[in-house]
This record gives structure tokens, sequence and C-alpha cells, in this order.
């Protein structure tokens, strides 16, 4: 995924041209298929459709880093008044203490209909001295969603058998109603997530024909 963010979350008065620029790129985001998406990741083709996957769920994205949580706040003051943004959620980051020695925060939020989660790292600890590319690599990816949330688990496991790719993290029904993992690419150091919601109301985009159960001729048959 291809998002060139700023290197520090821009202050209050420069953060509408920059929402312009991310709601730009979310929205191309949002035209891309699975298969392709998942080609990216992997280096191969894959067909989402056989491993239960139907469709896109929210694109993430990473904003910048922070010096202090006050930026975040006003960052956060600006979302809750843009008319573009809807269903804001935030709160901190527990992968980003674990994997990077940092804090940070997730935002979840609806910019013009598309589900989005924005992503911001404190600059410091082992995160200070990672380049920029890096931090896109890791932070900046695609969420498909799982057709159901039993799926979610064996369908991680099978896709880290591949060569240069491990589960990052897997969490069941967070503060969102969510059940999800992230796969890492070692290899490019880029991101993938696999998600199931159970609140309803939150749908994806392309939704397509789960394929067979797992066990029954699916990836694991």
């Amino acid at each position: 995924m291809q998002f060139g963010p700023r290197e520090w979350i821009p202050e209050k008065a420069a953060f509408e041209l920059y929402l312009d620029e991310i709601l730009r790129h979310v929205q191309a985001a949002w035209r891309r298929h699975p298969d392709e998406i998942l080609k990216e990741f992997f280096g191969f083709p894959i067909a989402a459709r056989e491993h239960h996957i139907c469709g896109l769920h929210h694109v993430a994205l990473y904003i910048g880093d922070y010096r202090a949580d006050a930026e975040v706040e006003r960052c956060l003051e600006f979302l809750k008044h843009s008319r573009s943004i809807s269903d804001l959620e935030s709160g901190p980051s527990y992968i980003s203490p674990r994997e990077y020695g940092t804090q940070g925060y997730w935002i979840s939020c609806s910019l013009e209909g598309i589900p989005v989660e924005l992503f911001c790292n404190r600059n410091s600890g082992p995160w200070r001295g990672y380049d920029q590319q890096f931090k896109i690599r890791r932070m900046s990816h695609f969420a498909l969603s799982v057709t159901q949330a039993w799926h979610l688990l064996p369908l991680l496991t099978y896709f880290a058998h591949y060569p240069n790719v491990s589960i990052l993290s897997h969490s069941k029904l967070d503060v969102l109603g969510h059940t999800y993992g992230h796969l890492l690419n070692h290899e490019t150091s880029c991101v993938i997530e696999l998600t199931h919601s159970q609140l309803p109301g939150i749908a994806s985009r392309d939704a397509v024909d789960a394929g067979p159960r797992i066990g029954e001729g699916g990836p694991h048959g």
C-alpha cells in the first residue's frame, strides 16, 4: 500500500489538507479487489473466495509519528468536527508497545462512508530508529473480511505456513466487535489483516461467495 504519510502528525491547522490526501488514497484503495491485494502481499495468486474472504473490510493507514499525547488529542479534536468523518472511535495500541517498543494509538472512523483505521506511534524507543518506509510497510495495510469468526485462526495458521510469512497478532472480539489477526511478510515487512465483524451494520465491499467450509475442500481440506 503506497501511501506516503507525513513524518509527523500535522498541526491542527494543516490537517484539513492532509485529510484530503488521505481521502484520495482511501477512495483508490477501496476499489481494489481482494484477489489483487492477496497477490500483492504473498507474491503469487490466491483466490479470496476459496479462502472464506468476502471483501475489503477497511483501509488502515499510518499518519505519522507524534512527540506528545497532546498532538494526538488535537488530531482527534479535528476529526471529531470534520464533516467527512463519522463513527469516530480511538484507543491505545497494544501491538506498538509489544512489537516496536513505543506507545501508539488507533483511530477508527468512516471517511466519506469508507471504513478507515488510522495509526500513529510515539517517536521513542526502537521505533525512533526505523526509517520511514519501514514504518509505512508495517502500519499501513488492507483488512479483508472473513465470512465467519471461526474461520479466522485456521486461515491465519494456514497462510503462515508459506515462506517468510508469520502471524503477527490474533484477537477475539475487540472493543469494536472485531475478531481479527495480522500476517507479516518478513521479506517485504508488509502486513495484511483478516477480520470478522460481530456487530450489525458493519459490511465489507463487494461480498463474494464464501466457498467451501474449512475441512470440506477448503485450504485445510
